[in-house]
């Protein structure tokens, strides 16, 4: 296991490929209007520069909507994960499910309805049950759980998900989700990355990379 930057890891992996990016808007605090200001500054409008071809999908119909009127460039689709055949007819070298699993009623159903779209690899990300970060952050009486969030992973459980519905799993990581935003957060941080890099199992975030049973 290793210790990577999350959003480096999946550009990298995107880099002239074409890829599926599922529930790409990401933040789901703050409002429309905010949302749509960040856009340019997250994942996916990175992943549609590198990509050879990018498809980002999200329930979110509203914001899809604007955000295809304000980039008409980009290829962006409003639809549940469960529903991508109503949309998408052939698979994608790269599919991300980003931070995207831990909001779901039913993962295993999302992960069989998307398993026809995976043409190489499915990159999941999601916050790490066991790591160190969010333990800390319980002990101070600091942590809170995403508004959103229905279901907590550690690596064996997200791991025996996948395989249960089809998948191999290639890495288990844990990642960096995003870099600190303050001059004091970073400070904070710097001793806190040479333990994760040391002892990459309890790192915040897990980043697992999977590929379709039947394909292998």
């Amino acid at each position: 296991m290793r210790y990577v930057r999350r959003r480096e890891y999946i550009v990298s992996a995107a880099r002239g490929k074409s890829v599926l990016d599922l529930g790409f808007i990401g933040e789901v605090g703050g409002s429309d209007d905010e949302r749509i200001a960040a856009f340019p500054q997250q994942l996916h409008y990175e992943l549609a520069q590198v990509g050879d071809e990018v498809v980002g999908v999200d329930y979110s119909r509203d914001i899809v909507a604007l955000l295809q009127q304000r980039y008409p460039h980009l290829r962006l689709v409003a639809s549940d994960v469960c529903e991508l055949s109503r949309h998408i007819d052939r698979p994608f070298d790269v599919v991300v499910m980003g931070d995207l699993i831990e909001h779901l009623d039913n993962p295993g159903l999302a992960l069989d309805a998307i398993r026809p779209f995976v043409g190489r690899v499915l990159i999941v990300s999601c916050p790490n049950a066991l790591g160190l970060p969010n333990y800390v952050r319980f002990v101070l009486g600091r942590f809170r759980e995403g508004s959103d969030h229905v279901l907590s992973f550690n690596r064996f459980t997200l791991e025996h998900l996948l395989t249960r519905h089809g998948y191999t799993v290639v890495e288990v990581m844990t990642c960096l989700d995003r870099s600190p935003s303050s001059w004091f957060r970073r400070c904070w941080y710097r001793p806190f990355l040479i333990v994760l890099r040391l002892f990459p199992a309890v790192g915040g975030t897990l980043l697992l990379v999977a590929r379709p049973t039947s394909r292998c």
